[in-house]
């Protein structure tokens, strides 16, 4: 069984965070508008969130590996191979991260 039909975010997704990262991220009109990207695939995911910042990313991602609950990272959705689409949570950087403020090569980090 996928694991969107075993863990329901409430169970894992914490009120403020989704407050701060989207108004409603298990809302199914919202996972049904990430259940596809360009490919042919339609997987329907358990939540959506829209991070404002890298602190709320930083935030996301530690409490999916704290919930062992699997991130696909979305940018425009453009995928042909179904690589924006996954079960778990889908985190849209489209909306809020859209571009790059400093590039470090030495320290091999992009902010």
């Amino acid at each position: 069984m996928p694991l969107a039909r075993q863990v329901r975010p409430q169970q894992w997704w914490p009120p403020p965070l989704v407050t701060v990262c989207s108004a409603s991220p298990a809302d199914a009109g919202t996972r049904a508008l990430y259940s596809s990207d360009a490919s042919n695939y339609r997987v329907l995911p358990a939540a959506v969130v829209a991070p404002r910042d890298r602190d709320d990313l930083a935030e996301v991602v530690a409490r999916a590996a704290e919930a062992g609950v699997p991130l696909t990272m979305r940018g425009a959705g453009t995928s042909v191979a179904g690589n924006a689409i996954g079960t778990g949570l889908v985190v849209d950087l489209s909306r809020h991260l859209t571009g790059v403020m400093a590039l470090d090569p030495e320290a091999r980090t992009v902010s």
